[in-house]
């Protein structure tokens, strides 16, 4: 395989384009490292916090730009602890959705972090 990073959307940069971390699944449609790596600090943040069993799978549409979070089919989240879920796909994720809501945070945006001192 040629790679050819940044000549199209399409290239794939990392195969394969989807793992489980923490035990949550995680891919990216075109195999994009960056997304990879977004998603990646996204699950070990919340795995700090103890919140992975919520988040069953972390989709990154290439095409589009945006992660999309599903939630766990039997989780009842608290208000705090999807609060601090949201506040860690802030810091991690570039463009995602939450809550069926488009949010449009640039990694390292302002807020309290409550993974960082874990």
């Amino acid at each position: 395989m040629t790679l050819n990073i940044g000549a199209g959307e399409k290239v794939t940069e990392v195969e394969p384009s989807g793992l489980t971390a923490f035990g949550i699944d995680i891919s990216s449609r075109y195999g994009k490292a960056g997304e990879l790596v977004e998603m990646l600090e996204f699950c070990e943040g919340v795995a700090k916090l103890g919140l992975e069993r919520f988040i069953a799978e972390v989709f990154y549409d290439s095409k589009a730009g945006i992660c999309s979070f599903a939630v766990a089919a039997d989780a009842v989240v608290a208000k705090a602890d999807s609060h601090a879920m949201l506040i860690i796909a802030q810091r991690t994720i570039t463009q995602f959705t939450w809550l069926a809501d488009h949010v449009h945070f640039g990694r390292g945006a302002e807020g309290d972090d409550p993974a960082r001192d874990s």
